[in-house]
């Protein structure tokens, strides 16, 4: 399965299958030849709504969290990226001090401004914490989307304040869509410095035994330059920072 989000999967347009996540889908479906493979195009309520039906199915590109650990087997990181942002027009930058930093929980409990989510996305299980504790707020807007863009179109003709998303993401599809940046990334002081997908299967036998073929793909595959590069895709900005944490960390650990 696989969500409308560039430039993790991109479902259309020039660069159509040539998201970070559709190359390591690409790769997994490639080395994992018994299994007859179908792509899915679904959003994040319905992936995991799927998974814990018990169904055949698997999310690459995926947070492990302790709620989805009751039903989901997971597999070791397949990725790492830099954390989470807010997300604002920059005539929202008054709002914030000038270092461009702001705590999610001070953000959400104020109803200065208005917040844009995607339904059954996982933020990091640290974020997850503080959105569910205020998840019900007229200010915190849940979106059921199949297309995580459809939250940077709310937040531009504002319908919404911000949203939280990867800067590499918003780059990528200001890049693609306008060739200007209208927005900006804010720093959230509960986010961990570093964080990575993973794939998950439903809590049976068959995804017990997809996870753990697919780990044996990631020990063989990791120290290759092709997977490195998978990884480091769209990280145009911040290609250098990708790339110390895939030899710091990634290389290192097959969980974090």
């Amino acid at each position: 399965m696989i969500y409308d989000w560039p430039p993790v999967y991109i479902v259309e347009g020039p660069y159509k299958a040539q998201g970070n996540a559709d190359a390591i889908l690409q790769f997994f479906q490639e080395k994992l030849t018994e299994y007859e493979h179908e792509t899915l195009l679904v959003n994040p309520a319905r992936a995991v709504h799927e998974m814990k039906q018990g169904k055949k199915v698997c999310m690459v590109g995926t947070l492990k969290t302790p709620e989805r650990e009751e039903f989901l087997y997971f597999s070791d990181n397949i990725g790492i990226t830099l954390p989470n942002a807010i997300i604002i027009k920059k005539d929202k930058l008054k709002y914030f001090n000038k270092n461009r930093k702001v705590s999610l929980e001070g953000l959400m409990s104020s109803n200065q401004l208005k917040a844009g989510l995607a339904e059954g996305r996982s933020y990091t299980p640290e974020l997850d914490q503080i959105i569910n504790k205020y998840k019900g707020k007229s200010n915190i807007i849940f979106s059921n989307t199949i297309s995580m863009t459809n939250l940077i179109g709310m937040l531009k003709i504002n319908r919404i304040d911000y949203i939280i998303e990867y800067p590499w993401v918003v780059e990528y599809i200001e890049k693609v869509n306008t060739g200007k940046s209208e927005l900006v990334s804010i720093f959230i002081e509960e986010a961990i410095p570093y964080s990575g997908g993973v794939t998950a299967a439903p809590k049976n036998e068959w995804g017990k035994n997809i996870i753990n073929q697919i780990n044996q793909v990631l020990r063989e595959s990791k120290p290759s330059p092709e997977y490195q590069e998978f990884v480091e895709r769209w990280n145009d900005s911040n290609q250098k920072l990708v790339r110390e944490l895939y030899q710091s960390i990634f290389l290192k650990k097959e969980k974090f």
